[in-house]
């Protein structure tokens, strides 16, 4: 069906359950409902996300790997665990309930129709990321601790980066003694390695094949020769699967591992360590982050088994992991139930207090002024409207999220397209479709039962654009979104869209779509752009620019952080922000970020200086994303003092420094600048 065809049809049908199975997934729906045209139609692994029930992740992955061994003729052959999962590092108190793990197309959708039994009684919710490469991977066991060399002294702690293009070559991450202090990186875009699930691992000790004897082949006349190198390791090259990140200029994961790791000076190699995950590359370009909860939360776990070995390997105790994911989204619950937000604070709670903490540092996000939040009170039997404006030539898909109140029973969902197709009244408990069965350009997926204390309603739209024949696309346009509330009760309502831009060094693949509303205001008499919902022109607004944090920095404990311009300390204009609602971040005295850190230095010279992907090279760049690893370089130096470096630890440095630093400008509230501004040296020059 081409888009801004008149007569397409509205299909609504009741959601089908699977009787004691899986909450159903919005994402699992719409793909079915495109027969996964938009989730590698060829592919049969679909990597997912998923919270267990009435079993833990390492009885689970016992369980099949176990029952794969012994080659039973069941669902579980059609199951990839990761072998980590079955024997999880020793700082874990206790099994989580979270799992990563690749299912068979086919399973998937048996588990969802009720065919499965005894795998559907085992799982609570599931998300669902982009298609696995092909093939099934070999067996390969990860080596355990090594043999530091003579005179390597005890490690101070760990560093955690999970990113794009990780220079491990680069001068900046190496050290004293010339060598990088990566000991581990785990290339995710290669499909090599079935003890981790994707992949494969470079070591920085292996005898030929690590990162120490690769650099020690490339070096030549006493010079290291850093296109060699990675090309040796396979990380650029014609062998390379996938885009070759690290062969650009510049990157992403370059320039955020320089700010977290160097500090002025090159350590000794074996003090601060770092392990270090390369995302693949379609996650990263696709920046919805539809991708990210199977590696983000995969790659946490893997650091921290790496850290275990790293602690075996110079016989010391439990070692301060620190972690760096300067990704986000937008849409979510924002209240820290959403499935990455979850897992990660399982995660970080499950880890022993009384040693050493592990602590996951992340951007607060960069859509402050992006008309991507809407919040609106509609009361018992009115009708309230919200224009979503969708933009042509977008390649990927447009999703946009609801959040009703648990009380929002009587609330029915109205979809408008651009060429007035209307959908009948679509009540909770129901999917309304617009398309061809298995080839839809709109699907509203509305769950009857509150989850957690509220009801959220996913609308996707296909691309408005394509490359290729054969997909159905959506119309580019105002899409109308009714909300009818044939109730009595007055109710808040909230909605996201979710991000659709291009990541830094990628080619433009998807392009943000925003609320249109006649009283939103984007510039004030001045031309200045407005940053707050408070200003009289912008006020009235259902838009709202509060509220547009970084959904997966909303759980109660991760520590999240803002960004500020160092010329006179204003808040950056895109720094998101805003009140969370119950349960929030969890603590009544940090309910936003923890602070906020340099992400631009003034206002004609965007970003901070950091690393290119070479030694020598040095490029800025700009957002929450890079104001996270100067936190975190912060909170190392503080660990390395003895001092403590979690949530309150960071607050509290932010509001000793805003306390005693007199800026031109004011703090921001703490719903957006946390504790206040906290400045960290470029350790560059200035521009």
């Amino acid at each position: 069906m081409k888009p801004g065809a008149r007569g397409a049809t509205w299909r609504v049908l009741p959601l089908a359950g699977t009787g004691g199975g899986p909450a159903l997934d919005p994402y699992i729906e719409w793909a079915r409902a495109t027969g996964f045209v938009h989730y590698g139609a060829a592919e049969q692994w679909l990597p997912m996300l998923a919270q267990l029930k009435g079993i833990g992740a390492q009885a689970f992955a016992s369980l099949v790997l176990t029952r794969q061994m012994r080659q039973r003729s069941d669902w579980t052959q059609h199951v990839r665990v990761p072998e980590i999962f079955a024997a999880p590092p020793k700082r874990l108190r206790r099994d989580i309930g979270f799992i990563a793990i690749q299912m068979k197309r086919s399973l998937l959708v048996d588990v969802f129709d009720g065919l499965q039994g005894e795998l559907a009684s085992m799982l609570r919710r599931i998300e669902l990321s982009r298609a696995a490469p092909a093939g099934k991977p070999p067996l390969v066991q990860l080596p355990g601790p090594f043999a530091p060399a003579s005179g390597e002294g005890p490690p101070q702690l760990v560093v955690a980066v999970i990113d794009d293009a990780i220079a491990f070559a680069h001068e900046r991450l190496r050290g004293s003694d010339g060598k990088t202090r990566v000991e581990y990186l785990w290339d995710q875009q290669q499909p090599l390695s079935s003890s981790l699930g994707v992949g494969r691992e470079l070591r920085k000790r292996d005898p030929g094949t690590g990162l120490d004897d690769l650099m020690t082949a490339a070096t030549h006349n006493g010079q290291l020769d850093e296109d060699e190198v990675y090309r040796l390791s396979g990380f650029t090259g014609p062998a390379r699967v996938g885009r070759a990140t690290l062969a650009a200029r510049f990157a992403h994961g370059a320039h955020v591992a320089d700010l977290a790791c160097f500090d002025g000076a090159a350590p000794p190699a074996s003090k601060r360590p770092i392990v270090a995950v390369q995302l693949p590359a379609e996650t990263v370009a696709d920046t919805s982050g539809a991708t990210l909860g199977f590696q983000v939360f995969l790659g946490l776990l893997w650091a921290l088994y790496r850290t275990e070995t790293i602690e075996q390997s110079f016989g010391v105790g439990t070692l301060p992991l620190l972690a760096n994911v300067s990704y986000g989204v937008i849409a979510g619950p924002h209240d820290g139930t959403g499935m990455l937000e979850a897992a990660v604070d399982q995660l970080l709670s499950v880890c022993d207090p009384t040693q050493a903490r592990f602590h996951v540092l992340l951007p607060s996000g960069n859509n402050h002024l992006s008309r991507c939040h809407a919040r609106l009170t509609l009361l018992g039997g009115v009708t309230r409207q919200l224009r979503w404006r969708v933009l042509p030539d977008d390649l990927s898909e447009s999703l946009l999220v609801i959040r009703l109140p648990a009380g929002a029973q009587g609330v029915h969902i109205i979809v408008t397209t651009p060429e007035g197709d209307t959908s009948p009244p679509i009540p909770p408990g129901h999917w309304g479709e617009l398309g061809l069965p298995g080839s839809a350009q709109a699907f509203l997926f509305y769950p009857s039962l509150p989850a957690l204390g509220r009801v959220m309603v996913t609308l996707m739209l296909a691309p408005t654009a394509a490359v290729a024949g054969g997909v159905a696309l959506a119309s580019a346009g105002p899409w109308r979104i009714g909300l009818q509330n044939q109730g009595s009760t007055t109710l808040d309502v909230r909605a996201w869209i979710q991000r659709d831009d291009a990541a830094p060094g990628f080619a433009r693949r998807g392009r943000q779509s925003h609320f249109d509303d006649v009283a939103y205001a984007r510039f004030d008499d001045g031309g200045r752009p407005i940053d707050s919902d408070t200003h009289p022109l912008t006020a009235a607004s259902r838009v709202k620019r509060e509220g547009t944090h970084n959904a997966y920095a909303t759980g109660r404990r991760t520590l999240v952080v803002g960004a500020f311009r160092r010329s006179d300390g204003a808040a950056a204009e895109y720094s998101a922000g805003g009140v969370l609602p119950p349960p929030g971040r969890g603590l009544p005295s940090i309910n936003g970020p923890e602070a906020m850190l340099p992400g631009d230095d003034s206002p004609s010279q965007r970003g901070v200086l950091g690393a290119g992907t070479r030694s020598g090279s040095c490029v800025a760049m700009s957002g929450t994303s890079v104001a996270a690893p100067l936190a975190l370089r912060r909170l190392a130096r503080e660990v390395v003092a003895g001092n403590a470096a979690g949530r309150h630890a960071l607050h509290a440095l932010a509001q000793q420094e805003e306390d005693t630093v007199v800026r031109p400008k004011p703090k921001s509230s703490s719903q957006r600048g946390g504790g206040g501004r906290l400045d960290e040296p470029s350790n560059r020059l200035p521009r």
